[in-house]
């Protein structure tokens, strides 16, 4: 989903929660959309490229395979619910990011089937997968 969807219905969503959560809603409303970030931290380790412009053209085109979105992983959801329970700040980034994974996986099923291959939901899947990748490379 485009940072512009994210941003527009994280803000949405946070005018909703506003009467219950009052101004913590900056947080889940921030955290739903920054996430996003790792999205640019990949392209600069990936295409030594620092440009935001050229990174976010790089993943609109669709030039890319086999993404590793740290903070898009299901071992980052858990580390932040894990760690929730300690700490209050960290409850409301787990409403923004979960709130962010949600729209992700709706626009995947309904909306944009042909990237559904090229990024990964584990990051233990993504290291297997790299690992078996890398290992038919050498007995070729």
């Amino acid at each position: 989903m485009h940072t512009k969807h994210h941003t527009i219905l994280s803000l949405l969503f946070s005018a909703f929660l506003f009467p219950i959560f009052k101004w913590n809603t900056l947080i889940i409303f921030l955290s739903a959309v920054l996430i996003d970030g790792d999205h640019y931290l990949g392209h600069i380790i990936t295409e030594k490229e620092w440009s935001l412009k050229k990174a976010y053209n790089h993943r609109k085109d669709g030039r890319f395979h086999d993404l590793l979105d740290i903070s898009h992983t299901i071992e980052f959801w858990l580390l932040i619910l894990v760690l929730a329970f300690f700490y209050k700040f960290l409850y409301f980034v787990l409403i923004g990011i979960t709130f962010h994974f949600i729209l992700d996986l709706i626009y995947l099923i309904f909306f944009d089937q042909s990237t559904k291959d090229f990024r990964t939901f584990s990051l233990i899947t993504w290291l297997y997968r790299n690992k078996i990748k890398k290992s038919s490379y050498k007995q070729k």
